[in-house]
């Protein structure tokens, strides 16, 4: 995937959320990406995610961890985010 592809990627992603953060919540997500920090951005993502009780799809979660890959250690992502994921097969919303 090129560099161009993946960030259309994140965009997108923060995007299809923008009904269930905050403005300031996108301004905090966007400003990383904006920033050439697209993993930092997917990582607070997926903090606001779990501290805020934000209910999203399986995949939504799905799509959040295979977007940061490798690009992270796992200790920098809240504990057990996506655990829950292939029980469904990302059929029903979760909160993470």
């Amino acid at each position: 995937m090129t560099p161009e592809i993946y960030l259309q990627e994140v965009r997108s992603l923060v995007d299809s959320l923008r009904s269930i953060l905050s403005e300031n919540e996108v301004s905090e997500v966007e400003h990383l990406i904006d920033h050439d920090e697209p993993v930092e951005g997917l990582r607070t993502l997926a903090w606001i995610i779990q501290d805020e009780g934000k209910v999203v799809s399986a995949n939504t979660v799905g799509t959040i961890l295979r977007l940061i890959g490798d690009s992270l250690p796992g200790k920098d992502l809240p504990p057990h985010f996506g655990a829950k994921i292939g029980y469904d097969g990302g059929r029903n919303d979760m909160t993470v």
